[in-house]
C-alpha cells in the first residue's frame, strides 16, 4: 500500500495535474437537526462514512435535541431553489436524497429544480411521520409527494406509517402486509421501494425491497419483484435519525455506481446501505448523548467507548474489554494499547522517518525502501484474497469491500514497475531484505491459517501507522525531497482508507461469539507483532543501518 500512495503523489505535483480526483457527490435536500442526529447532519455524516462528498439544500432549521423539537424556521421555496441551483450549477451531483419537505409548494419547487438540472438518480425519503406517530407535514404535502416526487424516485424509502399515508390506507403491521404495500408503491411509479420494517413488533429486523425488474430468484407480487432483507435486531435506544441515515447510505451507494460508470443496481445499493446501518447500530448500542429517550447514532462507528475507558499505562489492553465487549471499537482499543503507543512513537523517532521529515534521508535509503514495497504489495494482495475466501457467501458487503481491496492492490502492482524507474531501481534485481521477508512471512502465515478477524488484525497496523506518521509530520513539514511522502500519508483520502480497514476489523470481531473479549489476547498479539515488524523495517532503512548491498 505504501509506495503507490507516494508515487501517485509524486506524479501529480499540482492540484491541476492529470490524475486529480473528483469524488462521488450527493446532494441532500432536507431539514437541519441542531442535535446532530437526523436530517442533513445524519446525511453528511453518512456520506463521509461511505466515501462520498455531501452537499446540502436546507428546507428548515430546527431547535432540536434528544428531548424534542423546541422550534422550527422554514426556508422559503425560492431560497430552497436558490440552494439547489447553486450546488448543482457548480458542483453537480451523482445522486440526490430528499428528506422532510414540509409543504406542497416546497415539494413542487424541489421537483422542478431537479428536473431542470436533469438530476435523474433520486432517493426520496418521505419523512412526514415522527417516531411518536405525530404528523410532520400537511395532507397537501403528502398528496404532492405522492403525485409529483414519488413517480421520479429511483428508490423510495418510507417507513411503515409513511407507506400507509402514501397509499391512503392503514399502515402495514406484518411482513406480508409490507410486501403488498411495497408492490403497491411500485405501481404508483417509483422505480424501486425500500419499505423499512423497524416498527415490526418483534423478531428480526425485516425490510422489504420491491422493484419492477424481472423476477429472477426472488418472489413476485402484483408484477413487482419482492426481496425480504432480514437482519439481527440490535437492542438499543439510539435510533434517532436511522431512517435518514439509511436513505443517505442508499444515495451514497448509488452515487458511487454512477461515478464509476456502472449500470444502476438499486437492490445492490440497498443491500450495501442496510449492511452499513447494521454496523452503525452495533457501534451505537452503548452510546450516550443527551438526556432524551431516543439518542443519535454513531455514524462513523468511532471508537469513543474504547478511547474513554482505556487505562493509561496498561500493557494488556483497556478495561473496556470486560465492560463494553463487542460494542466498543476493537481497532481503537488496539491503537491506544500501551505497547502499541510505545511502538508507534519509536517508529516516529527512527532515522528513516526523521530523515524524511528533514529531507536529509539519503536517496539510496529511500530507493531501497521503495523497492521493497513490491513484496509488501504482493503479500497484501494474497492476504486480502485469502480473507475474501473466509467470508460467508451471504456477506455481500464484506465480499465487495475485500474484493475492492484486492483489485486496488492489483492495480498498484501494475503501476509499480513504471514508477520504480523514477528512483532508478531495477525491480528484476530486487530481493527482499530480512526485515521485509519477516513481515511477508508473518502476513502469509496469518492469512493462510487464521480467520478474517486475525487477517484484519495483522493488516490494519500498517495503514493506521502510516496515517499516524503522515499526520504527525504534516504540521511542521518543510520543503524538501520527501514532502510529497508526508502530504500523501497525511491526506484525508489515506485516513479514509485506514478507517475503512479498521471498520472491517471492528465489524467481524463484533460478530465473534461473545464479542472480541474472548480472543483479545490473540488479536492483540497479532497487532503488536505487525507493529514490531513495521519498526524493524523503518530501522533497516534508517541511514546508519540500511543494507545497501541488497538493493
Amino acid at each position: 500500500m505504501r509506495v503507490v500512495w507516494l508515487l501517485v503523489a509524486l506524479a501529480a505535483t499540482a492540484a491541476e495535474a492529470p490524475g486529480a480526483y473528483s469524488p462521488p457527490v450527493v446532494l441532500t435536500v432536507a431539514g437541519s437537526d441542531s442535535g446532530g442526529g437526523a436530517g442533513i447532519q445524519a446525511a453528511l455524516k453518512t456520506f463521509e462514512a461511505n466515501g462520498v462528498f455531501g452537499t446540502t439544500a436546507i428546507v428548515a432549521l430546527t431547535a432540536q435535541n434528544t428531548v424534542g423539537v423546541q422550534g422550527v424556521e422554514a426556508a422559503t421555496p425560492s431560497f430552497v431553489r436558490a440552494q439547489i441551483d447553486s450546488v448543482l450549477g457548480d458542483i453537480g451531483a451523482h445522486a440526490i436524497q430528499t428528506g422532510m419537505l414540509p409543504t406542497a409548494e416546497v415539494i413542487t419547487t424541489v421537483a422542478k429544480a431537479l428536473d431542470d438540472h436533469k438530476a435523474a438518480v433520486r432517493v426520496i425519503d418521505p419523512v412526514f411521520v415522527a417516531a411518536s406517530g405525530d404528523m410532520l407535514v400537511s395532507p397537501e404535502a403528502i398528496a404532492a409527494l405522492r403525485n409529483v416526487l414519488l413517480p421520479t424516485a429511483t428508490v423510495l424509502t418510507p417507513n411503515m406509517p409513511e407507506a400507509g399515508k402514501l397509499l391512503d390506507r392503514p399502515a402495514p403491521t406484518t411482513v406480508a402486509e409490507m410486501r403488498e404495500a411495497a408492490s403497491a408503491l411500485v405501481a404508483l411509479g417509483a422505480t424501486s421501494v425500500l419499505l423499512k420494517g423497524g416498527r415490526l413488533a418483534e423478531g428480526d429486523m425485516v425490510d422489504v425491497y420491491a422493484d419492477a425488474q424481472p423476477n429472477v430468484g426472488h418472489s413476485a407480487l402484483g408484477g413487482a419483484r419482492i426481496v425480504e432483507l432480514r437482519y439481527a435486531r440490535v437492542e438499543t435506544s439510539n435510533t434517532h435519525g436511522a431512517g435518514c441515515t439509511l436513505a443517505a447510505a442508499v444515495a451514497a451507494a448509488l452515487a458511487k455506481q454512477v461515478h464509476a460508470g456502472r449500470p444502476i443496481d438499486t437492490l445492490s445499493a440497498v443491500q450495501e446501505a442496510r449492511e452499513y446501518l447494521s454496523t452503525v447500530f452495533e457501534a451505537s448500542a452503548r452510546l450516550r448523548v443527551g438526556k432524551g429517550a431516543r439518542g443519535p447514532l454513531n455514524h462513523a462507528r468511532s471508537g469513543w467507548a474504547a478511547l474513554s475507558s482505556a487505562v493509561p499505562g496498561s500493557r494488556d489492553g483497556p478495561t473496556a474489554i470486560s465492560e463494553a465487549g463487542d460494542s466498543s471499537s476493537l481497532a481503537m482499543a488496539l491503537w491506544t494499547d500501551a505497547r502499541v503507543v510505545e511502538l508507534r512513537e519509536a517508529c516516529l523517532r527512527t532515522g528513516f522517518i526523521r530523515g524524511l521529515a528533514s529531507g536529509a534521508l539519503p536517496k539510496l535509503n529511500f530507493a531501497g525502501y521503495v523497492a521493497q514495497d513490491k513484496f509488501f504489495l504482493e503479500a497484501f494482495a494474497r492476504a486480502y484474497t485469502l480473507a475474501l475466501t473466509k467470508l460467508p457467501a451471504a456477506d455481500v458487503a464484506g465480499v465487495r469491500e475485500f474484493a475492492s481491496l484486492v483489485r486496488g492492490v492489483v492495480d498498484e502492482l501494475r503501476l509499480h514497475a513504471g514508477y520504480a524507474t523514477r528512483w532508478d531501481v531495477d525491480m528484476s534485481a530486487v530481493v527482499p531484505v530480512a526485515a521485509t521477508q519477516g513481515y511477508v512471512d508473518f502476513l502469509n502465515e496469518v492469512a493462510s491459517s487464521s480467520d478474517v478477524v486475525a487477517c484484519a488484525a495483522a493488516m490494519v497496523p500498517c495503514m493506521r501507522l502510516y496515517a499516524f506518521l503522515g499526520q504527525s509530520l504534516a504540521p511542521d513539514k518543510t520543503p524538501g525531497p520527501y514532502v510529497d511522502w508526508i502530504d500523501t500519508y497525511s491526506d484525508a483520502g489515506f485516513e479514509s482508507l485506514a478507517t475503512t480497514l479498521e471498520r472491517l476489523l471492528d465489524r467481524y470481531s463484533a460478530r465473534l461469539e461473545g464479542g472480541y473479549a474472548a480472543r483479545f489476547g490473540e488479536i492483540r498479539s497479532l497487532y503488536v507483532r505487525a507493529m514490531e515488524l513495521e519498526l524493524a523495517f523503518f530501522e533497516a532503512w534508517s541511514p546508519a543501518s540500511a543494507p545497501k548491498s541488497e538493493l
